[in-house]
């Protein structure tokens, strides 16, 4: 089973940086990060508000720059750290359905 961040809630990154549950996250978050995403041998893209995904640095560094700078603003889908694919819901019209009887030009065509 693969394990999407879309799917989890991420509420707790704009809760106070000191609390528990936004340190819980940032632990989840690096979980994430390591498991699903691509990191560079213990490095990973540091999504600090100070490196802004730019720099790389191991783990404990990022934990330490996510609570204290939090995390860079907007970074809510997680694309530099295994967040890749993008749901999208797509509905059927019957305006798109082909007609195999209607040539490129929009005109009738009959069977020979």
């Amino acid at each position: 089973m693969t394990w999407f961040a879309q799917d989890v809630s991420k509420y707790w990154m704009d809760l106070p940086r000191y609390g528990k549950e936004y340190i819980n996250g940032v632990q989840c978050f690096l979980d994430f990060a390591y498991t699903v995403g691509d990191p560079q041998g213990e490095e990973i893209q540091c999504p600090c508000a100070k490196c802004c995904n730019i720099r790389w640095y191991r783990r404990n560094v990022i934990y330490d720059h996510l609570i204290c700078y939090g995390f860079v603003k907007g970074y809510t889908r997680w694309i530099n750290h295994g967040e890749w694919d993008i749901v999208m819901k797509v509905d059927s019209d019957k305006d798109d359905e082909v007609n195999s009887n209607v040539n490129i030009d929009g005109k009738s065509v009959t069977a020979s």
